[in-house]
């Protein structure tokens, strides 16, 4: 399991947005498409989230929804 799990959606601009900052930042991470993988969903649902995509640290628990890179950044532990 990577550091990082990105939860997205089929035909969402903000995920393909999101994939493209951390491919910028060479930021390795799982991907989770929940229009592939409902469990994927349940999970988004359970962390209280409602929009895409949903970026979680899995070492700290930090995690954002939808485009933000401050709050990307801050879930990256990027300054």
């Amino acid at each position: 399991m990577s550091k990082f799990t990105l939860y997205t959606k089929e035909s969402c601009p903000q995920c393909d947005s999101m994939k493209g900052l951390l491919f910028a930042h060479d930021i390795q991470y799982d991907m989770v498409n929940t229009t592939e993988k409902p469990e994927g969903l349940e999970k988004v649902k359970e962390m209280g989230y409602m929009s895409f995509p949903v970026l979680v640290n899995n070492e700290t628990g930090k995690s954002c929804s939808g485009f933000n890179p401050p709050q990307a950044f801050g879930v990256l532990g990027i300054d």
